[in-house]
């Protein structure tokens, strides 16, 4: 059973397949048997079956690839945050602790509330923009 095994695997990887018909061809005679099993043996696990199981595997990975794309992207964003979170000193305040980066995400929101929002310093007094909660 066991050399039976290796010899189909060794036809299947097709690697010298032709030395092995001619091995079986000389030992147990030019059969008409023996070239129809090996050539059906070839068609159905070397052309079809082989193909099956690789187009799955291709499948799998391509299916697989981008959500492992995308958790990676996430592992790098939580790294970078951790990175700033252990900037800050609990004993100072963020604004004085981060300094410029906190000065330009004001910035942007300033300039997000005035531009796209349409509110602002000019509004009601009672309104809560988002510079009156950054510079309390």
């Amino acid at each position: 059973f066991s050399s039976g095994m290796v010899t189909l695997f060794h036809f299947m990887v097709v690697n010298n397949w032709f030395l092995t018909i001619d091995m079986y061809i000389a030992i147990l005679g030019n059969s008409v048997m023996i070239t129809s099993y090996f050539v059906s043996f070839w068609v159905s696990v070397v052309l079809i079956l082989l193909n099956v199981v690789l187009s799955m595997v291709l499948e799998i990975y391509s299916s697989v690839e981008p959500e492992v794309q995308r958790n990676t992207e996430k592992t790098e964003l939580i790294k970078t945050i951790k990175k700033i979170v252990e900037k800050i000193d609990p004993q100072k305040e963020a604004r004085e602790q981060i300094g410029d980066e906190f000065k330009l995400l004001r910035d942007q929101l300033v300039y997000l509330e005035t531009e796209i929002i349409g509110g602002g310093p000019d509004d009601d007094a009672d309104d809560c923009s988002s510079r009156n909660i950054l510079t309390q």
